[in-house]
């Protein structure tokens, strides 16, 4: 028995929880072997990852910038899993008038929805979502948190349609409207979430809409994102225990007692040898980073840190929380690159030197426009810039022995949106598995970007 609580959860499925932490409880539950992954291969971190849940009829979905629960969707013809509501359960057939007139009581006028029609949109983006599998139209009735799905068969539509108050025009009919789907949200109405979720997912991620989704989100402490610069790592805080609004690690100079001290206790930790030199690496899953340390030196200064993006293709997927990142310009403060930047688009480009090298420079031309461009950072073509004979390291985790079946098998669907929010989906699509966690590592000055062999999307950075 699972309880509904508009504008909140749905059983242990909380609006604003992590895509991690839900895989968590679905792993505790014993149901995460009946879970499909449904993500865009061209676009995972422009589109939303949704996760389907088999056997409880159930659709989770995640915006794609924080990876957070925005909707829960409960499929009522495809679930024998029971509900309640304020103590009552739900009946398993669940009718409009019911709802109407003894659940929930009378509400903001229904809505009807028309694939067919174009002249029931709300606007592309929202009209997509909504027509999400549809086979015909529907009459929502909404509620704060929370709205009903009732199929119209096209004759009552087009009734509805032509009348002048459908409100009342429902309550007429002598058809009984079975409900065939649940969705409980944050918002007003369901039209007032379809338009912000389709202006969300319009936006460039921008700091302003981080910091919007994880007030509105969030409870407890989080990182809201972190600032990438020079050496440096800035990380902007909410709800921490201590007050702090950011905290700075910065590499050879941070101790190993301050991150501890702001984050708490690693997730995990590793003491490693690494040329005559013993290296401490805290991984902190839940907040989407590793820090290693140089524990050779007095309190153990930070020596590099690693910041993942959680990819769905990636091999660490589900294993650390998203972290969103941005690298500014240090001079004029434009961005040059963050979490969601593919390849083509990174500060640096591969190119053939004189002497036989292969070094990395920015698109631009020349070195004045390149240090103009990048603004406080230097371009070391001793260290990572410059590979003989490569553009790239190729890092196959398949050498070292790791079971890639799990993350093979058909819970990941790969969709073709065509620029829709979630109707155009190929379900036939599954990964091959040649190039299912692959990535190339690129250097460029202190930096190593690894970007994944399949999409060109990047996976994880690394200051040192």
């Amino acid at each position: 028995m699972l309880t509904i609580v508009p504008n909140k959860s749905v059983g242990n499925f909380q609006l604003g929880s992590s895509i991690t932490q839900i895989t968590k409880i679905l792993q505790r539950e014993k149901e995460f072997n009946n879970t499909n992954f449904i993500f865009s291969q061209s676009q995972p971190n422009r589109l939303p990852i949704v996760i389907e849940l088999e056997n409880r009829g159930i659709r989770l979905t995640f915006d794609p910038f924080g990876q957070k629960l925005i909707l829960i969707q409960i499929l009522m013809n495809k679930t024998k899993q029971r509900y309640q509501f304020k103590g009552k359960v739900l009946p398993e057939d669940l009718y409009f008038k019911e709802v109407y007139n003894r659940i929930f009581g009378p509400t903001y006028p229904g809505t009807i929805y028309n694939p067919s029609s174009e002249n029931n949109s709300e606007g592309h983006d929202g009209e997509e979502s909504q027509k999400q599998c549809q086979l015909g139209p529907q009459y929502t009735l909404s509620y704060e948190g929370i709205c009903f799905q009732f199929n119209l068969s096209p004759e009552l539509s087009q009734k509805l349609t032509s009348s002048d108050d459908n409100e009342v025009a429902i309550q007429n009919v002598d058809e009984p409207l079975l409900c065939q789907g649940i969705n409980i949200f944050q918002g007003k109405t369901w039209a007032e979430y379809l338009e912000g979720t389709a202006f969300m997912l319009r936006q460039k991620l921008t700091e302003e809409l981080l910091t919007q989704e994880i007030a509105k989100l969030s409870s407890g402490f989080s990182i809201i994102y972190a600032l990438i610069g020079p050496g440096e790592v800035e990380f902007k805080l909410s709800q921490h225990p201590r007050g702090l609004s950011s905290f700075k690690i910065v590499l050879t100079k941070t101790e190993m007692s301050a991150v501890v001290e702001t984050f708490g206790p690693p997730d995990d930790s590793v003491l490693k040898e690494d040329k005559d030199q013993w290296k401490k690496i805290h991984n902190y899953f839940r907040y989407g980073f590793d820090v290693f340390y140089d524990v050779g030196k007095p309190l153990a200064p930070v020596q590099k840190i690693v910041i993942h993006n959680n990819v769905v293709t990636s091999y660490e997927f589900l294993k650390y929380e998203k972290l969103t990142w941005f690298m500014y310009n240090q001079v004029n403060q434009q961005l040059i690159c963050d979490c969601h930047t593919e390849k083509h688009n990174l500060p640096f480009r591969y190119d053939s030197a004189n002497d036989g090298d292969q070094i990395y420079h920015d698109h631009t031309h020349s070195d004045h426009n390149h240090q103009a461009k990048l603004g406080g950072y230097q371009n070391n073509h001793a260290s990572l810039n410059q590979i003989k004979k490569k553009d790239h390291i190729i890092l196959n985790r398949k050498e070292y022995g790791l079971d890639f079946s799990d993350q093979n098998s058909s819970r990941f669907e790969l969709v073709d949106y065509d620029d829709q929010l979630e109707c155009q989906m190929n379900s036939n699509m599954e990964p091959t598995g040649n190039d299912w966690g692959l990535s190339k590592l690129f250097g460029y000055n202190r930096y190593v970007f690894e970007i994944l062999v399949d999409s060109g999307v990047m996976s994880s950075i690394t200051l040192f």
